[in-house]
């Protein structure tokens, strides 16, 4: 790898780091397991964003094209744009509310950022760019798939957060900007315990953080005088 693709690497990890979001999220049951490897994460954050439309009964059609694969996430984001920009015509239907509809917005928003990983992917000339596999075809072997740290940063937080509900969102800026946007439910509740999760994963995450902006300093200056 070249000078000036790792500079290009270190400058979109800096951008990365001028800001902290910590979310907070009720989920009923949690497996707990770790993110598999890139391309059979892909193919979960397809599988959970279909489930989500299945789960409402509005039909997606896959035309074929296999979870995951880039084919895939531009049908998904098609149907979930096609949502929010008719949200008139599912909001009457008792079973999807304003929230259900502001997580087919992150659905487009996410679906559009892993197709451009991936075009960015075919422009490198990566073998497989598409993602065009079936489970099967990767379990038990490898096929890799040589993304950059941001692109990998992109797929951990799609499998993270899933089609899962925020109910608590706290977002620090470089500059010491403080936005947290809290479920007028859960402010109303008096729920101590969740605002105390809330509060002490701010803790953690602050002071990972300052860490982080620390060995980054230091890389990009050991990287400058070489």
């Amino acid at each position: 790898m070249g000078q000036s693709s790792i500079g290009n690497q270190i400058n979109s990890i800096y951008k990365d780091l001028t800001n902290l979001e910590v979310n907070t999220i009720v989920k009923k049951n949690i497996t707990g397991r770790k993110m598999p490897e890139a391309r059979i994460a892909l193919m979960d954050i397809a599988n959970k964003y279909i489930s989500k439309f299945l789960e409402l009964d509005i039909e997606l059609d896959l035309n074929g094209s296999k979870p995951g694969s880039f084919k895939s996430f531009e049908v998904i984001r098609q149907k979930a744009r096609h949502i929010n920009l008719h949200p008139g015509e599912y909001e009457k239907d008792p079973e999807v509310d304003e929230g259900e509809l502001i997580i087919f917005q992150r659905v487009q928003l996410i679906s559009d950022q892993i197709l451009g990983a991936m075009d960015a992917a075919k422009s490198r000339g990566i073998e497989g760019w598409d993602n065009d596999f079936e489970r099967s075809d990767l379990v038990g072997g490898y096929v890799p798939f040589d993304l950059e740290a941001q692109e990998l940063v992109l797929i951990r937080k799609a499998w993270e957060l899933g089609v899962e509900e925020i109910v608590m969102q706290t977002l620090i800026q470089l500059d010491g900007d403080v936005i947290t946007r809290i479920k007028p439910e859960i402010a109303q509740s008096g729920k101590s315990a969740l605002h105390k999760v809330h509060n002490e994963s701010i803790t953690v995450s602050v002071n990972f953080w300052k860490e982080l902006v620390g060995i980054v300093r230091n890389f990009v200056t050991g990287f400058v005088k070489k």
